[in-house]
């Protein structure tokens, strides 16, 4: 059986914070990692960024009992 959606979020955050690190402030910590190791340019930065923390966000939402809204399931 194939994860889901909410499953295949909480999966790569998990990853994530096994390779760049946690401890205080994770979603800022990883969010500027990634950017920082993934973008070319100070804009492209700041946009993964602020996705990161998005995706940091839903992972916390998750993780407390709440559920993927309908959009972002696609994917």
């Amino acid at each position: 059986m194939a994860a889901g959606p909410d499953s295949r979020l909480l999966d790569s955050v998990a990853a994530l914070e096994a390779v760049l690190g946690s401890g205080t402030e994770v979603s800022f910590k990883l969010a500027f990692r990634v950017a920082t190791l993934l973008a070319d340019t100070d804009a492209q930065r700041s946009e993964l960024l602020d996705h990161m923390k998005g995706f940091y966000d839903t992972r916390s939402a998750l993780v407390h009992g709440g559920r993927l809204k309908a959009k972002h399931q696609d994917g």
